[in-house]
């Protein structure tokens, strides 16, 4: 007697209180009956048999004081199945690694800057929206996200005071509506603000300490005045304009930044392979997981601590 894995059968266990099993094809309707209830210590209220080529199926429906959603817990039926694809891009195998080597390039300028640098090379990086840029100076070299316009061999300033795109200067000597990015979020950092294609932020008003940033979401921070900021606005802007077209095209653009395309509903998966599958609780108010649920449970909204109006 072995219990059976479909998406069938685990309906019929929810709907009709019903286990499938595989059985022997000698065996008849009074033996199955016995072996069960020895077996799982339950009263059986229905049984009927299938004969599918080989294999012989048991049907068994059981009282309404004995649930089988409590015998298929108890044999592991509700929880078999696949991993489910949170747990899979945990795990961390190579279908869902990024290549270590894409992101080998770290896009920050140092903390102590002066003098002048020199644009060596442009190139694209496949881990990046944006084309890169590599910038030699007086200590050594870094990386950033190339500005629109910006040509190898040119030469840029670094913490001067001329507004010229590609500069790196501090936020109190650029003026009002000038175009930035790649900007310090503490002075010193290197650059946490506005990396992406075709991005820019401007300065939109200046105080005594502070300096107010506009991002492209039209939201706005004060920052410390001497924070630094690239001049300009970041080039690859038409990367959205061209259509994709192929699927496959996607899915390598997807891979080489680690995002999973395509993104397969919950609610269109079987059964057995998402906690949401199946198809038939689309129209539930919520799914929150409990707290204490392992995690190929652990899905949908997150466990509130509280709700209601706070008295």
């Amino acid at each position: 007697m072995r219990p059976v894995v479909t998406e069938k059968a685990v309906m019929k266990i929810e709907a009709q209180n019903t286990l499938t099993f595989e059985v022997s094809k000698i065996k008849s309707k009074e033996n199955i009956k016995k072996e069960f209830e020895e077996i799982f210590k339950a009263k059986i209220q229905k049984i009927r048999t299938l004969v599918k080529g080989n294999k012989k199926y048991a049907y068994i429906q059981l009282k309404k004081e004995f649930p089988a959603i409590d015998i298929a817990t108890k044999l592991g039926l509700m929880w078999m199945g696949k991993r489910i694809i949170t747990q899979r891009r945990g795990r961390g195998t190579h279908t869902y690694k990024v290549r270590r080597k894409a992101f080998r390039f770290k896009i920050q300028y140092p903390s102590k800057l002066e003098g002048e640098g020199e644009i060596i090379k442009l190139f694209n990086s496949s881990a990046h929206t944006a084309p890169l840029a590599k910038i030699k100076y007086s200590r050594g070299s870094f990386y950033i996200p190339a500005a629109k316009g910006m040509f190898e061999g040119q030469k840029i300033k670094l913490n001067g005071k001329e507004i010229k795109s590609g500069n790196i200067i501090s936020l109190k000597n650029i003026p009002v509506k000038t175009n930035i990015y790649c900007i310090e979020s503490r002075p010193g950092d290197g650059g946490k603000f506005i990396k992406s294609g075709g991005n820019s932020a401007f300065v939109d008003r200046k105080s005594e300490d502070l300096v107010q940033i506009t991002f492209p979401s039209k939201k706005s921070k004060k920052l410390n005045n001497n924070c630094r900021a690239i001049i300009g606005v970041i080039a690859g802007s038409g990367r959205l304009d061209k259509p994709i077209i192929k699927a496959g095209k996607k899915y390598h653009i997807k891979k080489s930044k680690s995002k999973l395309w395509p993104r397969t509903s919950a609610v269109k998966m079987n059964v057995i392979d998402h906690p949401f599958g199946s198809g038939r609780a689309k129209n539930v108010k919520s799914k929150i997981a409990k707290r204490n649920a392992p995690p190929g449970r652990k899905v949908g909204l997150l466990r509130p601590k509280r709700t209601g109006k706070k008295k």
